[in-house]
């Protein structure tokens, strides 16, 4: 970046210097209750928008709306049963059984999954019991 005229001679002798630390856990897992859910929602309102302001589809107006939403008061309302979008996430983010790749050498992978839960319900009891069932492609 240095060489390239993005960072000053002094910006890049600090990054040379400064420490990498690397977290175990994403920061969008900790920033709310439902990372997922929630943040599809804002892409999904994103889309929305777009759409309904006849603007071309591209990073910078994505950019632009997401930070509209996100710093101008907006309040997105969605349903969710959050008994259940917590299930599915912990279910998705403790599973150990995802595929191998073909090759060890792969950083990353990304995996297609999809989860339908069944809820059955004991109203005299108030109790709830769900069979989860997971599909990876």
């Amino acid at each position: 970046m240095y060489q390239s005229g993005y960072i000053t001679k002094q910006e890049y002798n600090d990054a040379l210097n400064d420490t990498v630390t690397i977290k175990q856990e994403s920061e969008k897992q900790q920033m709310y209750d439902m990372p997922y859910f929630l943040e599809y929602a804002v892409v999904d309102v994103i889309d929305g928008i777009i759409d309904e302001r006849n603007m071309t589809e591209s990073n910078t107006n994505r950019s632009l709306i997401e930070n509209e939403l996100r710093t101008k008061g907006y309040h997105i309302y969605t349903t969710v049963d959050r008994d259940m979008q917590l299930t599915v996430q912990e279910s998705l983010y403790n599973w150990d059984s995802y595929p191998m790749t073909m090759y060890k050498s792969d950083a990353t992978m990304l995996v297609k999954t999809a989860m339908v839960l069944l809820r059955k319900s004991y109203s005299h009891r108030h109790q709830q019991q769900y069979l989860s069932i997971l599909l990876v492609n």
